[in-house]
């Protein structure tokens, strides 16, 4: 089992935000009509505002799904890396998904991005998020 370094764990991250990108521009431009037809100010804040509280959803649910079922977003698939569980290698499941990629990475960027950078020095290039949820990225 190899480890993951950090420029494929990157790149994976980059592409993820690429696809999720373009689906709120997508989604952002179909709304974003509406407001132009309803010139109500009141309309357009909650147009906006249904429209961020899709993109995040969408965001969170694009995440513990791959994860959760397959260990690899689109974007680990095309860096060929996978999230697994520890000790077995399984993949980490929904719950393991849910602390790993919410509640971890908000933890891993709280101090100054060093849960991120940690796996930089770990032995198991582990972030602060792979600890807490108890996983490894290895290369497939």
């Amino acid at each position: 089992m190899e480890y993951a370094g950090f420029w494929r764990r990157f790149l994976a991250n980059i592409i993820d935000t690429l696809i999720l990108s373009v689906f709120g521009f997508l989604l952002g431009i179909s709304f974003g009509f509406l407001t132009v037809f309803l010139n109500d100010s009141t309309a357009g804040v909650v147009i906006r505002s249904v429209v961020n509280l899709i993109s995040y959803a969408v965001t969170i649910f694009y995440y513990i799904y791959f994860i959760g079922a397959k260990g690899q977003t689109l974007g680990k698939m095309a860096m060929g890396i996978k999230v697994v569980k520890l000790p077995d290698n399984s993949n980490p499941g929904y719950l393991s998904a849910f602390l790993r990629e919410i509640i971890g990475k908000i933890l891993s960027a709280f101090v100054i991005l060093l849960g991120f950078f940690w796996m930089l020095w770990d032995p198991k290039k582990q972030t602060w998020h792979d600890k807490i949820a108890n996983t490894v990225v290895i290369k497939v």
